[in-house]
């Protein structure tokens, strides 16, 4: 992709309209759960807050559309990295993501543990030091690091499969993406008609990466896939509605409909479709966004609760002022915040992946492996 000399060093060399999407992604996750705090915190009431609520709570899901466009995202722009030529593939590209995502998580684990406080035991906070915390049976810190081992889980799958042989082709990529979705589809039947308790939700997650794999493939090589990507989605959406419609059919037993389980998966599938191949966004903001979205998502909760403290405290006059300007000044907040964690923690931690690797290489050439 040629990128204009005019665009700003920062994001010079990457895909814009995925950084794009990437900002559309994170400013959604912020705004769950900054609009809803902020009516809470104003007292804003009345059929327009009553009517933005039952929207963005009911039926679209801000925060449920980011995760899952997030995921997608992830694996168009992740797969194909262990297939970069040279020795120790497999060790080059478990450093490069390792080191995208543990430091930065450090930092905001320690900022929840400062802000938040000491509300979990000693053992919870070791161990999502680890971010093994789902596998180990202890609770996330913060809320939106629930994300974080299905990421790890993607990065592992991709590992097997490069092993396997079968990452780098397309027609094998598709079988897997049929065994994840056909599974999620059949477990998720399962739940509904025979009320049985089988996992569902992360095969369905890891079924969006492998989607994206599939999808950054088809791009790459640049053959004819309109009537290919148009029957998939169709296909997709189909499967997705059985399963929100099988898994949430009861409002008892679960706090979701299956309606805010089906709009947001169906909305992040469009948008990544739309954004990809309808309308490439090149919105210098938005795709900013896009480049500190990991540090968005990590420190948005502990923007907020800064801002609650602070407005009990009296130091800040939350309560005087509209939902509106409260979301905004957050927002602004948060990507202040963001881009001083990006600049000082995320960037140096991805420069050293990289300058490893390229150690690495380096010294395999050397010696000749």
């Amino acid at each position: 992709m040629t990128v204009p000399e005019t665009r700003p060093p920062l994001i010079a060399d990457r895909m814009t309209h995925i950084d794009c999407m990437r900002g559309v992604a994170a400013l959604s996750v912020a705004l769950h759960h900054f609009v809803d705090s902020s009516f809470r915190m104003t007292g804003a009431e009345g059929d327009l807050a009553r009517g933005i609520e039952w929207v963005l709570y009911e039926l679209v899901d801000p925060g449920r559309f980011g995760v899952l466009l997030f995921f997608i995202i992830s694996g168009y722009c992740i797969a194909n990295s262990i297939l970069r030529p040279g020795p120790g593939p497999v060790t080059i590209f478990a450093i490069n993501r390792m080191l995208r995502i543990y430091p930065n998580y450090w930092v905001s684990l320690a900022a929840a543990f400062a802000v938040f406080g000491n509300i979990f035991s000693a053992d919870s906070y070791l161990v999502n030091i680890t971010l093994m915390q789902k596998f180990l049976g202890q609770p996330d810190v913060m809320g939106v690091y629930w994300t974080l081992p299905v990421e790890l889980t993607f990065y592992g799958l991709c590992v097997i499969l490069f092993l396997l042989g079968v990452i780098g082709s397309t027609r094998r990529l598709k079988m897997v993406f049929l065994a994840l979705f056909g599974y999620s589809v059949l477990a998720g039947l399962a739940r509904g008609a025979l009320q049985v308790d089988i996992p569902w939700a992360w095969p369905f997650f890891l079924s969006l990466m492998v989607g994206g794999a599939i999808l950054r493939r088809l791009d790459d090589a640049r053959t004819p896939k309109g009537k290919l990507v148009f029957w998939t989605t169709i296909a997709v959406l189909a499967g997705m509605l059985v399963i929100s419609l099988s898994v949430f059919s009861d409002p008892d037993a679960y706090d979701i409909s299956w309606y805010r389980s089906f709009v947001p998966a169906a909305m992040a599938v469009l948008t990544f479709l739309f954004m990809s191949y309808l309308w490439r966004p090149r919105m210098r903001a938005l795709a900013y966004c896009g480049v500190i979205s990991y540090s968005i998502y990590l420190f948005h909760s502990i923007v907020f609760e800064l801002a609650r403290q602070m407005a009990e405290s009296g130091a800040m006059p939350i309560a005087t002022a509209g939902p509106l300007v409260v979301v905004t000044a957050l927002l602004a907040a948060t990507i202040l915040l963001s881009s001083l964690t990006y600049a000082a923690i995320e960037r140096p931690a991805i420069d050293a992946g990289r300058w490893l690797a390229r150690a690495l290489r380096q010294r395999a050439e050397r010696l000749g492996t």
